[in-house]
């Protein structure tokens, strides 16, 4: 699906399609031994490990913004997610990171 092909939110039937295919992905490639899931994480499942690759300045500038707001890097990277996530397809993203001081 295109980013102009629909213009809301993800179901959560499409979300569980697409991390059907990540973790199939990754079984292909020998990084996981993860069974397919059947049903999204519960929200209070354990939190996932995520390595990313994104530029050390870009890196170092928001952890400094979010060290003199009071928050975590963690949090801001959360919130981003979580709004990105939950928004319609093809929409500006808006997200407010929680617990600023």
């Amino acid at each position: 699906m295109t980013a102009t092909a629909a213009a809301a939110p993800l179901t959560d039937l499409e979300v569980l399609d697409a991390q059907r295919e990540h973790i199939a992905r990754m079984r292909r490639y020998g990084l996981t031994d993860r069974a397919l899931p059947t049903a999204l994480p519960a929200p209070d499942a354990a939190r996932e490990l995520l390595a990313l690759r994104l530029p050390p300045r870009v890196v170092a500038a928001a952890r400094a913004r979010a060290a003199h707001e009071g928050v975590t890097l963690t949090a801001v990277i959360e919130a981003a997610l979580r709004a990105y996530g939950r928004q319609a397809v093809g929409s500006r993203t808006n997200f407010r990171v929680p617990g600023r001081r």
